[in-house]
């Protein structure tokens, strides 16, 4: 996350407000991933709360039924104070994603957050990466095991967090 109020005019794909929908283009080279962006406003300025939740990521495949959701923690007055851009990067295994693909991305903002605009870009792996081609050399997470993240049949939370209170809901079902 940074300090800006427009996103970067790479992002192609472009959608007013917290969701965006889009098919993946068919293309000769082998799909990567992509790239995602928000731009998110504060309603009412909390100058008092330090902790805050960062938005919240759906990624719906809807063509293959498959759901990623993920969210991160941080403290905004370390990053920003009235508008911020999220970039986030995410790579899939073979399976994933593929051409002709229809995908729902929607960001769930905290109370006191407005989702502007969001952003995508499909990245392929020909695609000149400039800053983030170091990502290129790390293991996949998403394309790799994600059997301990799974809640319901295709759908993954990311985060131990949401894991961790899915967990205890379970468990207390038990008893």
């Amino acid at each position: 996350m940074y300090e800006a109020e427009e996103m970067p005019s790479w992002f192609r794909h472009r959608s007013v407000g917290p969701s965006i929908l889009f098919t993946i283009p068919s293309s000769l080279n082998c799909l990567r991933g992509f790239n995602f962006c928000s731009v998110q406003t504060l309603r009412v300025p909390d100058e008092d709360s330090g902790i805050h939740l960062s938005p919240k990521i759906t990624i719906s495949n809807i063509t293959k039924n498959r759901t990623w959701i993920y969210q991160r923690r941080l403290t905004r007055s370390s990053v920003c104070r009235e508008c911020c851009v999220m970039l986030s990067h995410w790579m899939f295994g073979m399976n994933d994603m593929e051409g002709g693909d229809q995908v729902t991305i929607t960001v769930i903002g905290p109370y006191n957050e407005l989702i502007k605009e969001c952003g995508v870009r499909v990245m392929y792996v020909d695609d000149d990466d400039g800053a983030l081609g170091y990502y290129k050399s790390w293991n996949l997470i998403i394309g790799g095991d994600l059997s301990p993240f799974q809640m319901t049949t295709g759908e993954y939370i990311l985060n131990n967090w949401d894991f961790g209170i899915h967990f205890m809901n379970f468990f207390m079902q038990l008893f």
